[in-house]
């Protein structure tokens, strides 16, 4: 049986994921991304997902 599960955290998007690839539509606003741990894309970036990892340096601009 396959289960979804939805991680309704806001603050931990894929983009600031040490586990971040891509965009799959780069020009598209909401676009899914390429997941490099789970190496899957995922349809809801903004999101985020149980393996999410603080990337190095992806709040330095939060920080001054």
């Amino acid at each position: 049986m396959l289960t979804t599960t939805t991680n309704t955290r806001t603050d931990r998007p894929c983009w600031t994921c040490e586990h971040f690839g891509h965009a799959v539509h780069p020009d598209r606003r909401s676009s899914p991304v390429w997941c490099e741990k789970n190496r899957i894309v995922t349809g809801r970036p903004q999101d985020g997902c149980c393996n999410w990892q603080r990337a190095a340096g992806s709040d330095d601009e939060q920080r001054q």
